[in-house]
């Protein structure tokens, strides 16, 4: 502040030098006051002072105009250096102003960009348009896009078509986001889906499949699953390349209609080891149309929770 100060000083002290040539004006126009106080500059070059000039005569400023413009270009050109030596102004000790985020494409972005709480945000995947997602920011390093939820039985997912295309339920509750969704999702990156399952004893259970493709609408939003990892069981497995069905479209491998017959909207083959869409019950259940997760719970048991997430890989 004392440099930014002393700066200021010689500017002024410029302004009022007298009889530079090409310049008119009265020199009634200088402004001196025998009791004006000098100004002393805090520097090698400290006789120049308003005081000074005001008591010089006309001869002494022609004389000694040249010289003393010298010092202070010297003067400036030495505040300058110090300037940009000083330890206020050294880029490598003032902190750096971030750079402006790119709009995020799923919750990884989210994460990058500084948030660590989970939530609803939006996002905009290439090509789309924005719309909002829960983020798991807690579960195996966070960044998680949450695409199903299932917790309490609040919401239906006894749904049609274009239900489940669009996407239902409460982002913070209950819900499925949308098939729609999740081909502009996992047509822009390379993402792993993973699957946290929860009984009524209060243990639990994961799943982990890397790559997750869901395609596009002329392909029945297909799904391309990759290896499974993880210590729930492998009951996805006979989803892979599996179109979607619900009770209005059926896709699947069987006669019939799986959608129909176990209540859910799903990759079904002939018919399932998981359907995690199906009816929500409390523990024990009628054969197949609960929250199943076979490999783990038998078809008779449906799970309290189930989370479908993905995240880029």
């Amino acid at each position: 502040m004392k440099l930014l100060g002393l700066a200021f000083q010689v500017l002024c002290l410029i302004l009022v030098i007298p009889g530079q040539e090409g310049k008119s004006g009265p020199k009634e126009d200088i402004i001196c006051h025998e009791s004006r106080k000098p100004i002393p500059l805090h520097h090698p070059v400290n006789t120049i002072t308003f005081h000074n000039y005001c008591n010089r005569s006309e001869e002494d400023l022609d004389g000694g105009l040249r010289q003393e413009l010298t010092d202070i270009k010297d003067l400036l050109n030495t505040i300058i250096s110090t300037l940009e030596n000083t330890e206020c102004c050294n880029s490598t000790n003032t902190t750096e102003i971030s750079k402006p985020t790119s709009q995020p494409k799923d919750c990884l972005d989210v994460l990058e960009n500084g948030v660590l709480e989970s939530g609803v945000y939006n996002i905009t995947p290439d090509g789309a348009d924005q719309f909002p997602v829960f983020c798991d920011m807690d579960t195996d390093g966070g960044g998680w896009t949450v695409f199903q939820r299932r917790e309490d039985g609040t919401e239906d997912f006894y749904r049609n078509w274009y239900d489940y295309e669009n996407g239902f339920g409460s982002l913070e509750g209950e819900h499925w986001l949308g098939n729609e969704k999740l081909y502009n999702l996992t047509k822009q990156k390379t993402y792993g889906l993973r699957v946290d399952l929860g009984d009524f004893e209060g243990a639990s259970r994961y799943a982990k499949y890397n790559p997750f493709v869901v395609a596009g609408p002329a392909d029945n939003y297909r799904l391309q699953l990759g290896s499974y990892s993880g210590d729930a069981g492998n009951a996805m497995g006979v989803c892979q390349n599996k179109q979607f069905s619900t009770f209005d479209q059926d896709h699947d491998t069987w006669g019939s209609s799986c959608a129909l017959r176990y209540k859910g909207g799903w990759w079904y083959e002939h018919c399932h080891y998981a359907n995690l869409n199906g009816e929500y019950h409390e523990g024990a259940s009628a054969y197949g149309v609960g929250l199943n997760w076979a490999q783990w719970k038998g078809y008779t048991y449906s799970v309290k929770f189930t989370e479908m997430k993905l995240r880029p890989v």
